[in-house]
């Protein structure tokens, strides 16, 4: 977390960087920063990668509970403009096997315990970990 005009400066940078060509890697909890320096994004949890797609696909249709819930955990000046998202508060361990995401995800079925889903195309370029697709 750093000083608004510090941060912006820095972004500024970045998108500078990105306009000569430069690739740069962010790793961040905040999509927001994300979304404004990058064109694509890859959503990780657990080192497992659960999302991935065009950053406009990424932040305007989040397809991963967890993604959703990164979304939803921005700062928006407008009350009503938000997709809600909680995870729940559940402390035990993921399972050996399954989705990582399954003792807090607010929509797991029976088979995301034991089996973990494979990243599958919801739409050109937008992948998504999640059997709920």
């Amino acid at each position: 977390m750093l000083d608004m005009s510090i941060r912006a400066g820095i972004l500024e940078i970045f998108n500078e960087l990105k306009a000569k060509g430069t690739s740069t890697l962010m790793i961040t909890h905040d999509l927001s920063t994300v979304a404004y320096v990058s064109d694509r994004i890859y959503v990780l949890y657990q080192g497992k990668m659960v999302e991935s797609g065009l950053t406009s696909q990424i932040v305007e249709n989040p397809k991963h509970p967890y993604t959703q819930a990164l979304i939803s955990s921005i700062p928006v000046p407008e009350p009503g403009f938000r997709v809600e998202a909680k995870l729940k508060d559940e402390d035990s361990p993921p399972p050996p096997r399954g989705c990582p995401l399954y003792p807090r995800c607010p929509f797991r079925m029976d088979k995301c315990k034991d089996n973990d889903p494979e990243l599958v195309e919801v739409e050109p370029g937008h992948r998504v970990a999640c059997y709920l697709y």
